[in-house]
């Protein structure tokens, strides 16, 4: 967790912006950079969800009745900590503002990928003479966004057992 810390101490956009210019000029590299830059935001949920749930009575238990511990790492800290990383990958918004959905600029694709952000800002022009040029790829970046952030607060809601018992 010390690297994890390390890592946290910068700025997320500058230590991605820097990884990606030390890694060089292509989409495995930007990917890479973005990875390493978010990791420890997963790390940190990963690991208060496994301390949280290593002291649960039914670990406990299972511990007491000999169970291997790869069988209670898998079975039952794994999957009972899994949901709050998915909320976490989706993007939902959490209550405290360090795990907020993270906002690093897709800017980082070479020229020749298409990217819809690059659409709209060619097809500014023509939005008089054929609106739909420039806004249909706006349209796609709203419906994306907001899908993703649909899936991200019906996960956390599925996830926390005291909405999904207002939800039932």
């Amino acid at each position: 967790m010390r690297i994890v810390d390390a890592i946290l101490a910068f700025p997320a956009l500058v230590l991605a912006i820097a990884l990606a210019a030390a890694f060089g000029p292509s989409l495995q590299n930007a990917m890479l950079a973005v990875a390493i830059t978010l990791a420890p935001q997963f790390a940190r949920v990963a690991r208060s969800q496994a301390l949280s749930i290593s002291v649960k009575p039914y670990v406990e238990a299972a511990l007491s009745l000999g169970l291997p511990t790869h069988r209670i790492l898998v079975r039952y800290i794994f999957v009972n900590g899994l949901g709050p990383l998915l909320v976490q990958s989706a993007g939902a918004r959490q209550r405290h503002p360090a795990n907020c959905q993270p906002r690093l600029p897709g800017a980082w694709c070479p020229a020749p990928l298409a990217e819809w952000g690059a659409d709209v800002s060619a097809n500014l022009q023509f939005v008089r003479s054929a609106a739909w040029v420039a806004l249909a790829p706006g349209m796609a970046i709203l419906l994306a966004v907001l899908s993703f952030n649909l899936i991200g607060d019906s996960l956390a809601d599925w996830f926390n057992p005291r909405r999904r018992s207002e939800l039932d």
